[in-house]
């Protein structure tokens, strides 16, 4: 993937989401550049996130 391209996907991924830059850049690595998976790869790390924020445990 070229530098401006990736760099476009964290930014559409960006204004949807409203995730921070490092985040996105996670999950569009993750994902493989597929914006649609790392939209949910950034809910399911949310979601943990907050759990772990208020101890609960999501099993």
């Amino acid at each position: 993937m070229s530098s401006s391209s990736h760099l476009d996907k964290i930014k559409k991924l960006r204004e949807l989401t409203g995730v921070g830059f490092g985040d996105c850049n996670t999950a569009i690595n993750e994902c493989g550049g597929d914006i649609e998976k790392s939209i949910k790869y950034l809910r399911i790390k949310g979601i943990s996130k907050a759990s772990k924020k208020n101890g609960t445990c999501c099993k």
